[in-house]
């Protein structure tokens, strides 16, 4: 829920902290992304992007294991469909 992200878990972590840099950067970013979205940034193709960008460097570069690709959340945006219903599509 995104305010429970902004209210409780963003502000419990920034508050304690991380002992690992690896995690203080990818909560960084984690947070970049979320005021994105607080932005309404992300309900744009160029937001989209952004926030596509940041999560490429999150979590040691992640990519194989991403379930949607970025071209494939791209492309759906491209067919004008909403790209937060990914976790609806039929497997």
């Amino acid at each position: 829920n995104q305010k429970d992200i902004s209210e409780n878990v963003i502000p419990f972590f920034t508050r304690f902290n991380f002992l690992s840099a690896k995690k203080k950067r990818d909560f960084s970013k984690f947070s970049s992304i979320v005021e994105l979205i607080e932005n309404g940034e992300h309900l744009q193709r160029v937001g989209i992007q952004r926030i596509l960008e940041i999560r490429r460097d999150m979590n040691d570069g992640g990519a194989e294991r991403r379930k949607y690709s970025d071209r494939h959340i791209l492309d759906l945006i491209d067919k004008q469909e909403n790209p937060q219903r990914l976790h609806a599509e039929s497997e």
